[in-house]
This record gives structure tokens, C-alpha cells and sequence, in this order.
């Protein structure tokens, strides 16, 4: 009976996070289309993560928001995050996300990018979309619950350690 209830509690957590899928994917679409202006905040709100673009480091913020080069990075940026967040509201994709999630670790491990770097990134993301888009308790608890699970992952190829 104890591990029927254990495996209830189990799928019930991972429904939970496939139901909240749509909540955050309407809440990054409302403002998924300010690359550049969501890039710049999070330049401006930790300008430690700025550094760690060999591109962008050591220059103005504001001279560099408004270059096509600044605006294309940003739209890969935006676009990568727009695709996991895609994926990430069906069971059936879950290899996919894994996949990505995996590959951005990795490819961020080998240049040195941390955990808080990432932690950092997130709150600027997330600070971003509070004041840019609708914002409200349902929204905060759907982006803490399908992070959670997405950093799990990241975080795991980040330390070397991908989870397949």
C-alpha cells in the first residue's frame, strides 16, 4: 500500500508539471518577442553574466543593445528557451528537453558557467516577465514547479553528469 501511494504522489507530481506547461509558455509568449530589451535587463540587472560573452564583455550596455549582433544573440537566446518551453508541456517530449537541456549544460560547462550564473540568469528572466507580462500567484507557482525540474537536468550535464 505504502509504495502504491508513493507512485500515486509520483504521477500526480508529474502531471502537475505538464499541466502547468501552458501557463508558463503563455506567460514567456507575452513577452518573447523583446529578445533584445529582455537581454539587456539581464545585462543590467547582473552584469557578471554580461562578462561571460566574450562578444559583449567590457562594452556599454547601452551602446551595444541596439547592434544586429546583440539583437541576433538575443534572439538565440530567446528562441532556445522559447523551444525547451515548447516541448516541455507533453511526456512524449520529454527526450527532447532532456536532449537540449543536456547539450546547453554541457556546452555552458566546458566555458565555465556556473550554477548561480544560471540562478542569476533566471531571476533577471523571471524579474523580466513579472513587470513586462501578467503576473500572479497560479503563473509564479506553474515557472517554479516546470524550472524546478528543468534545472534537475541542466544542472546534472552542467556538473557533468547528464541525465538521459
Amino acid at each position: 500500500m505504502k509504495y502504491l501511494a508513493i507512485l500515486v504522489f509520483c504521477v500526480a507530481a508529474v502531471s502537475a508539471q505538464y499541466e502547468m506547461a501552458p501557463i508558463v509558455q503563455a506567460s514567456f509568449n507575452e513577452v518573447r518577442h523583446n529578445e533584445a530589451d529582455i537581454l539587456y535587463n539581464i545585462f543590467k540587472s547582473y552584469p557578471g553574466i554580461q562578462a561571460r560573452f566574450p562578444q559583449f564583455a567590457g562594452k556599454d550596455p547601452e551602446e551595444i543593445k541596439e547592434t544586429a549582433e546583440f539583437a541576433i544573440h538575443a534572439g538565440r537566446i530567446i528562441n532556445f528557451i522559447s523551444e525547451v518551453l515548447s516541448l516541455a508541456g507533453s511526456p512524449s517530449n520529454l527526450p527532447a528537453v532532456k536532449t537540449l537541456l543536456n547539450q546547453l549544460g554541457e556546452s555552458h560547462r566546458i566555458r565555465g558557467i556556473t550554477r548561480s550564473q544560471f540562478d542569476d540568469f533566471h531571476k533577471a528572466l523571471i524579474g523580466y516577465i513579472q513587470t513586462h507580462g501578467t503576473w500572479n500567484d497560479e503563473i509564479s507557482t506553474a515557472w517554479n514547479r516546470v524550472e524546478i525540474n528543468m534545472h534537475k537536468i541542466l544542472y546534472a550535464a552542467l556538473d557533468g553528469h547528464p541525465i538521459n
